[in-house]
């Protein structure tokens, strides 16, 4: 299945990106047999923008070799949250058309999981551990469709919304 990240929590929380990023890349590897990493907008002097191999089998190192890349992204780019990150299902890939378990290929308002809902559950109570919120990612099927209007009444076309922010703007309403 298909989670997408819950935007609410990045644009009108106050939960460090950072350590979504490096918390979920940590769970979500247990499932991987390797990584792609590259650095879209590197720090001035950086030369090494590109990390891609295969991981351990053991669990603890593979969730230590995928926080030390995570980490290696972020001290190395300009902004933390603009950087490709694959965790491969299988590695090397089967094809560049691979669907990869976590695929964050540029922003994290593109990010997305593909895993399976057993493997959802685990991610949504391993996240509760860390302290963070279980509904971080949501079933890409329940993403809401809002038409979008100019100046309140003139219809423009559709935008897409998810079940957070679509909460929160009927709470404001």
């Amino acid at each position: 299945m298909i989670y997408n990240l819950e935007a609410y929590y990045i644009n009108d929380s106050n939960l460090s990106e950072a350590r979504i990023e490096l918390e979920v890349a940590r769970i979500v590897s247990r499932w991987a047999k390797g990584y792609s990493a590259r650095l879209i907008a590197p720090k001035k002097g950086v030369h090494l923008t590109v990390q891609e191999d295969s991981l351990p089998g053991d669990l603890k190192k593979k969730e230590t070799v995928i926080a030390d890349i995570v980490r290696w992204i972020h001290n190395n780019s300009v902004t933390n949250n603009v950087f490709k990150l694959i965790l491969h299902k299988d590695y090397p890939p089967p094809s560049k058309r691979e669907v990869a378990l976590f695929d964050h290929h540029d922003t994290s308002s593109d990010w997305v999981l593909n895993i399976s809902e057993d493997q959802f559950g685990v991610l949504q109570d391993e996240l509760v551990k860390t302290g963070l919120p279980a509904d971080l990612f949501y079933d890409a099927d329940k993403m809401i469709t809002v038409p979008a209007k100019i100046f309140g009444f003139i219809p423009f076309g559709d935008y897409w919304l998810s079940p957070k922010q679509y909460e929160a703007r009927q709470r404001n309403k």
